[in-house]
């Protein structure tokens, strides 16, 4: 609205020009237009220095609204913008949140970023300022034409000669353009993939002497972005080169035929004046549609990458809302299981075994085998392709993802810690619970004595990713913050393998007292850690070749057997 307002304002300047001209320095009557008659009522015919006075403080005014109304519709654009923006970024966050592990695995975090950031804010930027310009400049086009042919519909119908062509060449822009911002979007990801990449492996790349390699990798990515940036470049010189042309041709027709019209004395001077002016501002904003269609092309890209993201089926976490008492009893039957997308590859395959409430299971195998995948399958994560998992009976596809999850603490090998304190890393789990609780899981975890020597305590900020701890530290920061939780199924996925044999044996001590009626998995390749077990599983090439306690398993002569006499050996 405020748009439309400003432009009207801007369009009734080259007619108080005419007036000017024409009525004030000239003796035409004012009795031809609308604009004429109401000028007239302020005095617009007065002759001399209180005609000029007039007219100027009229069009002075006409400037004044303009930039009042700019003013009113930049102010409520960016306010509605900013709004409608917020509303899409939170929306994007949580459908990221919600969709399925599977996604994530094979998802890049750099794209994701890009498009929670970048690609948002092209959409805000095409809200606040593309699409209002985009009304504004085809309503003054169309309200300049009116005036034109008000004016003079022989020299308007020469003065719009070069519209439809201007029009025709912007549309096609928009087609090419399109293209090329899409395919200069997908590079910039790519970039940024390669950046994020970089940065969150920086430990790994510094320990193999990587930066090399590195450096050129996204040297590789920063230049295929340039060389698409670089067509970018050359399509808007060209389109900018095009319309140029194609304005001067039009202004310099104008005035060679408005001249020969006024020497006629078909047009007055203050008209021809008037067309120029109105031709200037016919040609500014068919040159800016061009511009102004590029950007809401780049818009359009973005809004194809968030749409294609909310195309996403996201994860159902409480479709049921049913919430079974979880005891910890677990049958594997025949289970089988692969990745999607590699079906022909089994991970797992017929696996059967049974845990029961209370008891500590151990899983132990080769690197492959398919233990941490047999994990992922408890936590639904992923789900099995074939078989059947029960849990105190309860067939596992059965319970809803969002309460299975809440009822096992899963503590991974590489835990992910947040850029807070030690103590807020804790209460993750649980925020509410007390400071007291906290500690006395960071003793269980033996964790508590070595806190005591940091300056701040439980108040020392651990870094991004938990950079300032050790990994044994930020593996028992993880066991601290899962027994929080206090799930009645704790599983430990090789999430020893950073502490020593002493520290390993002191946690188990702790971990059996404090958790003697919960189900407890343990993934691990040291003998001292599972022996002590109710159940140790084997795993080879996805199959269970092995099962028993430690004494039974070392009366085979079976993997299990050899694992113990190497490690006895060493």
């Amino acid at each position: 609205m405020f748009a439309l307002l400003a432009q009207i304002a801007a369009a009734l300047q080259p007619g108080l020009i005419k007036i000017t001209v024409d009525s004030v320095l000239g003796d035409e009557p004012l009795t031809h237009t609308a604009l004429e008659r109401f000028a007239a009522l302020f005095g617009a015919a007065a002759k001399g220095t209180n005609g000029l006075f007039i007219m100027a403080v009229m069009i002075f005014a006409c400037a004044l609204c303009r930039s009042i109304f700019i003013f009113l519709q930049m102010n409520t654009a960016n306010a509605a913008t900013e709004r409608v923006i917020q509303n899409v970024r939170n929306r994007l966050y949580n459908h990221i949140q919600l969709l399925p592990y599977t996604y994530h695995a094979n998802a890049k975090t750099g794209n994701l970023i890009q498009r929670c950031t970048s690609d948002v804010d092209t959409i805000r930027i095409a809200l606040y300022s593309q699409i209002p310009e985009t009304v504004g400049s085809v309503f003054l086009i169309t309200y300049t034409v009116f005036l034109m042919m008000q004016s003079n519909s022989k020299l308007a119908l020469i003065s719009c000669a070069a519209v439809p062509v201007a029009a025709v060449f912007s549309a096609l822009f928009f087609y090419v353009i399109e293209k090329q911002f899409k395919a200069s979007t997908e590079r910039e990801a790519t970039m940024t993939a390669v950046l994020q990449e970089s940065l969150t492996g920086i430990r790994v790349i510094k320990a193999f002497t990587r930066q090399q390699y590195e450096m050129e990798k996204f040297k590789s990515a920063s230049e295929a972005y340039m060389r698409r940036n670089v067509i970018l470049i050359r399509c808007f010189a060209f389109f900018w080169a095009g319309t140029d042309f194609l304005s001067y041709i039009q202004v310099f027709t104008v005035i060679l035929y408005g001249s020969f019209l006024a020497y006629r004395g078909e047009i007055s001077a203050g008209m021809l004046i008037a067309f120029i002016s109105y031709i200037t501002m016919l040609i500014q904003p068919v040159r800016q549609l061009g511009r102004i269609l590029g950007n809401i092309g780049k818009a359009c890209v973005s809004v194809g990458r968030i749409e294609e993201l909310f195309r996403e089926e996201p994860e159902q976490l409480f479709p049921t809302q049913a919430k079974p008492e979880i005891k910890g009893s677990i049958v594997f039957d025949s289970v089988s299981f692969a990745y999607p997308g590699a079906e022909n590859a089994p991970v797992l395959d017929a696996v059967s075994f049974s845990i029961k409430q209370g008891q500590t299971a151990a899983i132990l195998g080769p690197t492959g085998s398919g233990k941490s995948s047999l994990v992922y399958l408890l936590d639904r994560l992923y789900d099995y392709t074939a078989g059947s998992i029960t849990i105190d009976g309860i067939e596992l596809r059965s319970i809803d993802k969002g309460w299975i999850r809440s009822q096992i603490g899963l503590i991974l090998q590489e835990p992910f810690l947040y850029a807070k304190t030690i103590m807020e890393n804790i209460k993750l789990a649980a925020p509410d619970t007390s400071d007291a609780a906290a500690q006395r899981y960071a003793r269980i975890a033996a964790l508590d004595g070595e806190i005591h020597y940091f300056s701040d305590g439980y108040a020392t900020l651990v870094g991004e990713r938990g950079v300032s701890l050790s990994g044994g530290q930020k593996q028992r920061l993880a066991i601290a913050r899962t027994l929080i939780k206090d799930a009645p199924i704790l599983i430990f996925d090789d999430s020893l393998s950073a502490v020593d044999m002493e520290t390993d044996a002191a946690i188990r001590a702790a971990l059996k007292n404090e958790n003697k009626h919960k189900t407890v998995i343990i993934i691990s390749h040291r003998i001292a850690t599972v022996k002590d077990a109710d159940i140790i599983i084997v795993l080879e090439k996805g199959k269970i070749t092995e099962q028993g306690t430690h004494r039974e398993l070392l009366e085979q002569e079976g993997l299990y057997k050899r694992i113990y006499d190497i490690q006895n050996a060493e």
